[in-house]
């Protein structure tokens, strides 16, 4: 199984943290946050999609070579 990024650990360490934190912070940097949050959340939907295809891709290797084996 392929490991998950330590960033994107952090992300969902960050995630989990309550909203309230951000409502301290200024105008200018709450749109700092909110821009840093969407790509990070881009990374991790990029993770997640690479993680399925090659999950998807190894199931089909396995079951070409069952294919292979069982027509032997």
């Amino acid at each position: 199984m392929q490991r998950l990024n330590p960033l994107l650990l952090l992300l969902l360490l960050l995630a989990a943290s309550p909203v309230e934190a951000a409502s301290n912070l200024s105008a200018d940097h709450r749109f700092w946050a909110v821009g840093l949050g969407l790509l990070l959340g881009l990374a991790l939907l990029v993770q997640v999609g690479c993680f399925l295809q090659y999950q998807l891709r190894r199931r089909a290797v396995q079951h070409a070579r069952h294919a292979r084996r069982s027509r032997r």
